[in-house]
């Protein structure tokens, strides 16, 4: 399996991007207040407002869970990153992340290493529950994607899940399976919901 472990996991990689544009934006706001007299249009106005004042990432248990709140300290949102490593190196394998949704629902993404074979996806297996097998949404030179929805049936086999499986198949045909804890997903999807 060809391992590409010298890039930075999806979510720091997104956390960046969304720091920089946010940091693009911020700055460009400051140019045009200097030279603009004219008020700011409405939705430039709650834009701004909006703007996440402070990010907050705590460690809960497996999980990092970063949090962004406005400038009244209400939550904004909250996402939720569980790196596993492989044992012989240390290097990061898979990036699981959870989220929500616009429409309010929790959903994960897991990301692999490159050299994997788009068919049949990422195998999961929650403790001594049945496998699921999550499809890849999609693969870059980064790695491959499964995004899935996190269901009632998931949550409830993850809260009593004290291992979990994760099984790619690489180009060579051979299965690598990576097991770890869960541990803090239970307080990970609550502080998602909050």
């Amino acid at each position: 399996m060809r391992k590409n472990f010298s890039r930075a996991p999806a979510a720091a990689r997104i956390i960046g991007l969304a720091a920089s544009v946010l940091a693009a934006a911020t700055a460009a706001e400051a140019q045009k207040a200097t030279t603009q007299v004219a008020p700011r249009p409405a939705a430039a106005q709650k834009a701004a407002a909006e703007a996440p004042a402070r990010t907050e990432i705590k460690t809960l248990d497996a999980w990092s869970l970063t949090c962004r709140y406005g400038k009244d300290d209400k939550k904004i949102g909250c996402a939720a990153l569980l790196r596993v490593t492989e044992k012989d190196h240390g290097k990061v394998v898979l990036v699981w992340t959870l989220g929500k949704s616009a429409d309010g629902k929790i959903v994960g993404a897991l990301e692999t290493l490159t050299g994997v074979l788009i068919q049949p996806g990422v195998e999961i297996k929650l403790g001594s529950s049945a496998t699921r097998v999550l499809p890849f949404t999609a693969c870059t030179n980064a790695g491959c994607f499964a995004n899935f929805a996190v269901d009632d049936a998931f949550l409830k086999e993850a809260a009593s899940a004290t291992t979990v499986e994760a099984t790619i198949l690489g180009v060579d045909s051979k299965k690598y399976t990576f097991t770890f804890s869960p541990k803090g997903m239970d307080k990970a999807i609550a502080a998602i919901r909050g």
